[in-house]
């Protein structure tokens, strides 16, 4: 099989040239969203094809630049990528390993090549770099399929595997066919041109790989930030609203209850005044958590504005619906919030009205702020709720559940200590 090695080589670096300096561009019309990633890769791209471009000049150049600078490039390239991958996939970057990866394999390929003056181990040097590199960046894209499943990091875990197995093939049949140099490839077996050239066309591919990533997680992140609140990762108001039409539209069609909580948070000016933004956030951010962890799978709880939220409960009725909001209020009043060793006491008035037919959204919702202000203006920390329903006839005459008691601790009584780590 013939090849022309040197117009090969210039055209690979000129496809990694362009495609370095397009993704650079792309990085600048992005947000901080994978920005560093793709900046890092670019320079990868572009060190890669200075690399070969210096490798196509063998001959013309002397062997100090177009063999041990191409191949410092070329090894720094490597590791651009497996950087890169270790930032997009949040991994511990191996520096250490990769910095001595490039060392080493330069000045052996400097010893080799200008002292002893062979190029019998210039493809066991390069393979050697190449398995230890790509291991590390399998490694990263691994963890990042473990912890996020998706079939672009499935398929680039893949690709990477395939590299470590085609340079073990290649530094395998190097070793049957005496050949760890380059200067027989365009006359040496079909199997190890097929290999050599697998290896050097990996970059471009791994590129495609790397840029479908990023925007695949780009695409979920944009989604998310249409329908979660950014702050407590709850839905946000217009995310909640949207699904709490559709439980109103089953609970209209079937007959079903639909429930609606309204909640505040007391005196949450006061925690902004007295800790800064950093507490309130702190504080939202062990709300959503208290009342995600007391709510169903399928109840609708989203983040309004501020500090208030609203919980939609499809097929709940409005006694069980008073009776978590109780249960989440006695939740948020038990354990302070802990910010920066200091004990922030938290409280919550609460609203609760149930659908009823006829209604739309707004009418539920207007019905359960209703109560809500009754609940703050009755001295907060309490629930409040639309009347019950009349019992049947017999079973005692009906009374409205507002409940005014309140949860709080013993005067003087000293907070429970920190958890540990806090």
């Amino acid at each position: 099989m013939h090849i022309d090695l040197v117009t090969s080589l210039v055209a690979l670096s000129a496809l990694l040239g362009v495609k370095g300096l397009w993704m650079l561009i792309a990085s600048l019309q992005r947000d901080e969203q994978y920005r560093k990633e793709m900046r890092i890769w670019a320079g990868a791209n572009l060190l890669m094809g200075a690399a070969y471009g210096l490798f196509s000049t063998r001959g013309t150049l002397p062997l100090a630049w177009s063999l041990v600078v191409g191949n410092l490039l070329f090894a720094s390239a490597y590791c651009g990528y497996a950087l890169a991958l270790a930032s997009l996939f949040k991994q511990r970057q191996h520096l250490g390993l990769m910095l001595g990866s490039i060392v080493l394999s330069t000045a052996l390929l400097y010893y080799t090549e200008l002292v002893l003056g062979t190029s019998s181990y210039r493809i066991l040097i390069l393979m050697a770099l190449t398995v230890v590199v790509w291991t590390l960046a399998f490694s990263y894209c691994l963890q990042g399929w473990r912890k996020r499943p998706s079939a672009h990091v499935g398929v680039m875990t893949l690709l990477f595997l395939s590299i470590i197995l085609v340079s073990i093939t290649r530094l395998v049949l190097g070793w049957l066919a005496g050949d760890y140099g380059y200067k027989t490839l365009p006359t040496q077996s079909p199997a190890l041109t097929l290999t050599t050239f697998v290896l050097v066309l990996a970059p471009p591919l791994l590129t495609v790989g790397f840029f479908l990533i990023c925007a695949e997680r780009t695409t979920v992140k944009l989604r998310q930030l249409a329908t979660q609140d950014a702050l407590t990762g709850i839905y946000n108001r217009r995310c909640a609203l949207a699904f709490a039409n559709k439980a109103l539209a089953q609970h209209q069609r079937q007959g079903t209850p639909l429930s609606c909580i309204m909640m505040d948070l007391d005196n949450f000016k006061q925690i902004n005044d007295n800790y800064g933004h950093a507490g309130g956030d702190a504080v939202l951010m062990e709300v959503a958590q208290v009342v995600t962890a007391r709510i169903r799978q399928g109840d609708i709880f989203g983040r309004f504005g501020g500090e208030e939220f609203v919980i939609f409960l499809p097929g709940t009725a409005l006694a069980q619906a008073r009776a978590l909001a109780e249960t989440l209020r006695r939740a948020l009043r038990a354990e302070p919030v802990w910010f920066n060793n200091m004990a922030i006491s938290v409280s919550a008035s609460f609203g609760v009205a149930q659908g009823e037919d006829g209604d739309d959204l707004a009418a539920l919702s207007r019905r359960a702020d209703k109560v809500l202000y009754q609940a703050k203006h009755q001295g907060r920390n309490r629930v409040v709720s639309q009347p019950l329903p009349s019992p049947a006839p017999g079973a005692g005459s009906g009374q409205t559940a507002t409940d005014p008691s309140t949860t709080t601790p013993p005067a003087g009584a000293a907070p429970s200590p920190p958890p540990a780590g806090s």
